[in-house]
């Protein structure tokens, strides 16, 4: 059955948007590898590698939707245009020769896990939770790809008498936004906007149900990076135990099992009523 979001609805099924999906990070996979690919240490493991290059593709995708949100220019066509002409004057340098190998058992069990972690999560719950603001930057995403702009002139709002306007409560209508000036009708978002920036990208890139679906493809760049990061500190010969452990914590603190909710680890969400579970208290602000 398919899931339909605040902003979401698409006719599109779950398949598609997962095909989709999965085109749009081979792409961002691209633009990273011309990035940064050149300039990883030659030390790196190929799964360690892929990993730094994704990140730094979807990096760049959720910083340039940003800067051309705040341009008023935010379109499917100019963020193409911006990371191919990145790709294009970042691809001087030729990517150092791989020599592959067999992964290690503990590669496979991350990559194992997080496609749990996915499997799990995948298709998401419709209503995205955004820290104390229910939904807040779900449709905060939805908002940047059909206005292109960070800022909007709300019409219902310049159609009230200049004098009404300053009493009204504008963030209960709008969850986490406000007027600026006050008393106009110029709606602004009070902050937080690269994430809402990442899942407008997202829905340029593969269509409108795709942006609920970036948010555990995020936590899964997430939980691997962290994973990776703690074989390294750890090193030999203990760093395998060490990233599976990592993984298994994070995978555990983000999937709730009464709803198909995900959330950074640094979120809070899922928790008993009286904070995080205490795997998630290290993460939570």
């Amino acid at each position: 059955m398919q899931q339909r979001g605040a902003g979401y609805g698409s006719p599109v099924g779950d398949e598609v948007t997962a095909l989709r999906g999965a085109v749009a990070l081979v792409a961002a996979l691209g633009v990273g590898a011309r990035v940064a690919g050149p300039y990883l240490p030659a030390r790196l493991e190929v799964v360690e590698r892929a990993v730094c290059m994704l990140v730094t593709g979807v990096a760049l995708t959720g910083l340039y939707a940003l800067v051309l949100a705040d341009l008023r220019i935010l379109y499917g066509w100019t963020l193409a245009l911006a990371l191919l002409l990145t790709a294009l004057v970042a691809g001087g340098r030729r990517l150092p020769r791989l020599h592959l190998r067999r992964p290690r058992p503990a590669e496979l069990i991350l990559l194992g896990l997080v496609a749990a972690f996915l499997a799990v999560s995948l298709p998401p719950f419709p209503y995205v939770l955004g820290g104390r603001d229910s939904g807040v930057y779900a449709l905060e995403g939805v908002r940047l790809v059909r206005t292109h702009a960070t800022a909007y002139h709300d019409p219902r709002l310049a159609a009230l008498p200049a004098d009404v306007r300053p009493y009204l409560t504008v963030p209960h209508r709008w969850p986490g936004f406000q007027t600026d000036p006050v008393g106009s009708s110029r709606v602004v978002s009070i902050g937080y906007q690269l994430y809402p920036s990442v899942l407008a990208a997202a829905q340029l890139a593969a269509g409108s149900r795709t942006g609920l679906w970036a948010l555990p493809v995020l936590s899964s760049l997430l939980i691997l990076s962290l994973a990776l990061l703690g074989r390294r500190l750890v090193g030999e010969p203990f760093g395998d135990v060490a990233a599976v452990v990592t993984a298994v914590l994070l995978v555990t603190s983000v999937v709730s099992p009464k709803k198909r909710v995900n959330a950074f680890p640094w979120a809070g969400l899922h928790g008993p009523p009286h904070g995080p579970p205490p795997m998630m208290k290290f993460w939570t602000p």
